[in-house]
């Protein structure tokens, strides 16, 4: 396992407890309408593994957030040239365009965005402590 993947799986853990106090994800995804918290949680946890986010992937359409994979799948794509972490989730979970199957607003691009850079923030920060130690 890589270290962005570990400390990604970590970081979603730390949230879903800060967050949801640990409410079952199972909860959580059905009830984030409306919610606008939940609903960027709920992208992040689908995209820790390959497994979580295509058992989900498969279920868009059932569980209604055919919209949050198209908002999930085209921020990831949307300028990964510049953007490393994109680029390291692109590729770990075998993304490619045509797996969009509706238009995405530059706004929720940018939620995806701000939440990978908060990530990116938490890495960081979890990098210089161990440096620290």
């Amino acid at each position: 396992m890589t270290v962005v993947k570990k400390l990604f799986q970590e970081y979603i853990q730390e949230l879903h407890a800060h967050l949801f106090d640990n409410e079952p994800f199972e909860q959580i995804i059905q009830n984030f309408k409306g919610s606008h918290r939940r609903k960027r949680f709920v992208a992040m946890y689908l995209i820790q593994t390959k497994s979580i986010f295509y058992s989900y992937y498969e279920r868009r359409t059932e569980l209604q957030i055919e919209k949050l994979f198209n908002q999930i799948i085209t921020a990831l794509l949307y300028k990964k040239e510049q953007n490393r972490l994109k680029q390291f989730f692109v590729k770990s979970l075998e993304l490619h365009p045509d797996m969009i199957m509706g238009k995405v607003s530059s706004y929720e691009i940018k939620e995806i965005e701000k939440d990978l850079h908060a990530f990116s923030f938490y890495q960081t920060k979890k990098e210089l402590k161990s440096e620290l130690e």
